[in-house]
């Protein structure tokens, strides 16, 4: 067998820890989307309604003395409410850099792997509003955004890098070097998520205690979402298969 200068100098190259998005075909990669197609729409129109009926959506906002109040639905409705355009435009850009990838993992389309990825999005979204609560109980303005939950989504990344395998061990070696990797491959989006805080963060009602909280319920939800999903990728790799 004849090999190329390239692969003579390499001929056994590492799998890359994360692996790049892999589209085996254009219904998959539509696929991918779906999920998260269907969380901004009801944030887009839901945006759109009350800051035209009501001029902003500080009414979908929550807090400590709001729920004391009994306005449980807050609880939810909070994850899809934003304080801006370049609040709600940040959202939807993370929402879709890290849909398709979580999708990836999670299986091919269906009621199970979609039932999976909405649990994590709520679930993270949840996570994230209980370790603000608990900072802030008695916090007179209150928050809101789906920034909890996407950060949840970056958390579930953290621990399932390659699509192909189980979730890594939330304590190991193979988890911080996931971190640093997945940190200096994705730099951009980590601007992405960082600039709304730098640009003041607290004029949109979010919090850094709700991206934290969300990402630890990402990393701690990650193991059980992915076996509920079916624990297998959409895709499966071809090692003899050469592009």
């Amino acid at each position: 067998m004849n090999l190329s200068p390239r692969e003579a100098r390499n001929p056994s190259p590492k799998r890359p820890l994360f692996q790049p998005e892999t589209y085996v075909s254009a219904a998959v990669r539509r696929n991918r989307r779906i999920p998260a197609i269907l969380l901004a729409a009801p944030m887009v129109i839901a945006f759109a309604w009350l800051r035209w009926d009501q001029g902003s959506m500080i009414g979908w906002a929550v807090s400590g003395p709001r729920l004391a109040a009994g306005q449980f639905e807050l609880i939810v409705l909070h994850m899809f409410a934003h304080g801006g355009l370049l609040h709600i435009g940040f959202n939807l850009a993370a929402l879709a850099a890290l849909g398709p990838l979580v999708m990836e993992r999670l299986g091919p389309l269906g009621p199970r792997s979609l039932a999976a990825f909405l649990l994590l999005f709520l679930g993270c979204g949840l996570g994230g509003l209980a370790f603000w609560l608990a900072i802030n109980p008695d916090s007179t303005i209150p928050m809101l955004g789906a920034s909890g939950a996407i950060f949840g989504l970056l958390g579930f990344l953290m621990r399932q890098p390659d699509p192909q395998a189980a979730p890594v061990a939330l304590f190991s070696p193979q988890f911080g070097k996931a971190f640093a990797e997945w940190f200096k491959l994705h730099i951009p989006l980590v601007a992405l998520f960082a600039i709304p805080m730098l640009l003041g963060g607290s004029n949109f009602g979010l919090a850094w205690e709700s991206h934290l909280g969300g990402f630890l319920a990402g990393l701690l939800l990650c193991r059980l979402i992915w076996a509920l999903a079916g624990g297998r990728p959409d895709w499966m790799f071809d090692p003899n298969y050469r592009a």
